[in-house]
């Protein structure tokens, strides 16, 4: 999913976007996905699916 929004990187400024590549990136720094980071990309997705279309 990081690799899609850098390739399709016009999408960065948009909501929810710009957020989910911070999210991405952050977690994966090490390269490795520790289980505060799998709660934490959990909670953002779940809220990003609850958002109003």
């Amino acid at each position: 999913m990081k690799k899609w929004l850098e390739e399709n990187n016009t999408m960065l400024g948009l909501s929810p976007f710009k957020e989910m590549h911070a999210i991405l990136t952050d977690v994966m720094d090490d390269g490795q996905v520790d289980i505060k980071e799998e709660k934490e990309l959990k909670k953002y997705f779940l809220e990003i699916l609850k958002m109003e279309v």
